[in-house]
Order: structure tokens, then sequence, then C-alpha cells
């Protein structure tokens, strides 16, 4: 299956974007480099897949920087399509996209407490000093701080 990302539905986001930008997930970085080659505004995307919701089916997130500007997008399977879920925006262009896998164990240091991690996660690494991790629980996606 072919997942599509219409970034212009994000492009406000990362400001100064005025060209609709498709990437095909398994080309993603592919197609980064040849836009940068052909002059177009700079996407760097990167992509993980796994099941975030639990229900036995594959999911992406997608986090896609352009300078300093950063999101970061969910898509869960959902019928025959996907239902997006937009989780962060930033300015740091360090962050890394990462999988945090079901039943690993993190600390959320907001609430001074451990946890276990009850899907696969989207988590966001910031060069080995920082993370937040975007774990679906009742629905909805918890962001938590779960390095300092």
């Amino acid at each position: 299956m072919l997942l599509l990302i219409d970034c212009t539905k994000y492009c406000g986001l990362l400001r100064r974007v005025t060209k609709s930008q498709f990437y095909e997930a398994s080309k993603d970085y592919k197609q980064a480099e040849a836009d940068c080659v052909a002059g177009k505004p700079p996407f760097y995307p990167s992509l993980i897949w796994s099941d975030f919701d639990g229900d036995g089916q594959k999911d992406y997130a997608v986090r896609i920087s352009r300078g300093r500007n950063a999101i970061t997008i969910a898509f869960l399977k959902r019928g025959a399509g996907f239902k997006d879920y937009m989780l962060y925006t930033d300015q740091e262009e360090n962050g890394v996209l990462e999988l945090s896998k079901k039943g690993g164990k993190y600390f959320d240091h907001e609430r001074n407490r451990g946890g276990v991690y009850p899907n696969d996660t989207i988590t966001i690494g910031y060069c080995g000093v920082s993370a937040i991790a975007f774990i679906y629980r009742n629905g909805v996606f918890q962001k938590v701080f779960t390095s300092d």
C-alpha cells in the first residue's frame, strides 16, 4: 500500500512554503534530495511505521523539517484510508523520529512516575538529551516527556 503525504495541509506550520509537495513514504529521502537538487523548498521527512493504536493494522508517523521548523504527524489506519493526527510542532532541527516498542519502560518526568508502553509508540529524540513520546490511549495521543 502506498501512503501519500500531502504536505500542503501542514505548510502553514512550516512557514514560507508556497508550492504543493507530495512524497511517497517509500521514497521520502530520495524525493527530498531530488527536490533540493531541483531547487524546490527543502523538506526532510522521516518515517516510521508500526501498530500505534493496538488494532493490528500498520500505522505511520512522519516528521517533516524545513530549516528549524518541524512537524510530526501520525496516520492511523481507518477502513480503506488513514486518519491524520497532528502530534507536535517544534523548532528543533536535531529532533529524530524513533519507535519505542510495546512493553518498553519509560519515566514520565512531568508526572514523576514510570510506565510501560501499551503499544508501539512514536517518540521524538533530541540528540540523546531529551525525548517526547506520543502514547495512544483511549482514542487520543498523550504527550509524555520521557527524558530531560
